[in-house]
């Protein structure tokens, strides 16, 4: 009993260490080729086999699972649904781009893994504080100009990744989330977690500004909400408030400074909170929409660039002709990818309304239609659209105990992959995934 308690113990701190570097260097680090594969390849690979491991056990032991096992049926529904679709799409079951293009319906087998993962092992006081220090890390990091980052670590990932790349908005949300919501869930001296929680928000505000409109709503959602449900911590206590607001602007203006100097501008200091905040909020831009020949157009370029995706899968998949787009989009005139909203495109190639250059992104790569709910749409058609969309109300409104656990976590994040590709990678939903399901082992059993 000993050994094996010992064994669990190295195996969830093996876990611990990898989940570190992965918030530590995000999509750099599931780049990592070993023996010719990506990390992030392994871990699809691996949600994989825990997905067909946890359906078989679903058929013989159903109450294993717990408050998880409506997740289980939905799953197993997807899964269902997934290989009719293979069927009717004429798609190949031995095709590494078909698991590529449907991860997202195996990623969600981490919350499995985290359920029992966290059903025998907990965070520790060391975890958490290591975690907040990770958000630090994180954050000075992001605001580091490339040509400051240790040569080491910069060659390192050159060589052995397939990119380089810096945190985008949704990695910093998660990071900053996952850190403040078990450290205030789980640490002892709540007054302290709640004064590191407000100045970490005064940090990775401005830096999440910049990098995203959907991750900033997400962040702001996420920080009113634990400041509403912790608002009994600032009763009475008036000095301490004005203190704590005023550090909070402080760090605020700081991080700005910090920020607009990651940049080539040349901004002078007391201008670098209206440059951060107007970046991505410009006021006379920001979700100015209008509609031309039957068609919704936003002012701002970014939002606009996903407007046109959305619609052209959308219009795509009913079998309308789009006459060109207005991006030079053609719609694909072969009979195969019309009318496909009830079962979607399939896996076997990339979605047509990103077929064009201007849409792959500066490396040619980009596949996704940065909104998760669409892009479920797009391969999967109405049937995974709304097993998703049931999905999520369950974590939205019906997986929840007094204390709005499950809703205060999952939000932020369902949030952000309204308006970003960040659960059609690897290393994000697996995260998310993992926590929510230890976070469904400590609250509901």
């Amino acid at each position: 009993m000993i050994k094996e308690k010992k064994l669990i113990n190295y195996f969830f701190e093996v876990i611990f260490i990898f989940t570190i570097f992965i918030l530590i260097f995000a999509r750099s680090f599931v780049g990592i080729y070993i023996l010719g594969f990506r990390i992030g390849e392994y871990l699809v690979v691996g949600s994989l086999v825990l997905t067909i491991l946890a359906l078989a056990v679903y058929l013989f032991n159903q109450d294993i699972f717990g408050k998880l096992i409506k997740v289980v049926r939905i799953h197993f529904l997807l899964v269902l649904s997934f290989i009719a679709i293979m069927f009717l799409t004429n798609s190949s079951f031995v095709s590494t781009y078909t698991y590529k293009s449907s991860s997202y319906i195996w990623t969600l087998a981490f919350i499995y893994f985290g359920y029992f993962v966290f059903k025998y092992y907990e965070l520790k006081l060391l975890h958490l504080n290591i975690l907040i220090f990770v958000a630090i890390i994180v954050y000075f990091n992001a605001v580091t100009r490339n040509t400051q980052i240790p040569d080491l670590i910069v060659n390192f990932f050159n060589n052995y990744s397939d990119k380089f790349e810096r945190h985008k908005g949704s990695d910093l949300l998660m990071v900053f989330v996952i850190t403040t919501f078990f450290s205030l869930k789980k640490l002892p001296y709540k007054r302290l977690t709640i004064d590191i929680f407000i100045l970490l928000s005064a940090l990775y505000l401005p830096l999440i500004m910049w990098k995203s409109k959907g991750a900033t709503i997400g962040f702001i959602a996420y920080v009113v909400i634990q400041i509403v449900k912790n608002k009994n911590y600032f009763n009475n206590l008036l000095y301490r408030n004005l203190i704590l607001g005023f550090l909070f602007g402080v760090l605020f203006f700081l991080s700005s400074i910090g920020i607009s100097s990651y940049t080539d501008f040349d901004v002078p200091s007391d201008e670098a909170v209206n440059v951060v905040v107007n970046k991505k909020f410009s006021n006379n831009k920001w979700l100015l929409l209008y509609i031309e020949d039957g068609r919704l157009f936003s002012y701002d370029a970014n939002a606009n660039w996903r407007l046109q995706i959305w619609q052209d899968v959308i219009k795509d998949s009913l079998g309308n002709d789009l006459n060109g787009g207005p991006q030079g989009y053609k719609f694909p005139v072969d009979e195969e990818h019309k009318k496909t909203y009830l079962y979607g495109l399939g896996y076997k190639e990339i979605i047509p309304a990103m077929s064009t250059p201007n849409r792959m992104g500066w490396d040619g790569k980009n596949e996704n239609v940065h909104n998760f709910l669409v892009q479920n749409y797009a391969r999967g058609g109405l049937v995974h659209l709304s097993l998703f969309v049931y999905l999520f109300w369950l974590f939205l409104y019906k997986y929840n105990n007094k204390d709005k656990s499950v809703f205060i976590y999952v939000l932020p994040f369902f949030i952000t992959s309204l308006f970003d590709a960040s659960m059609e990678n690897a290393h994000f939903p697996i995260i998310f995934y993992f926590f929510l399901g230890g976070l469904f082992s400590k609250s509901f059993d």
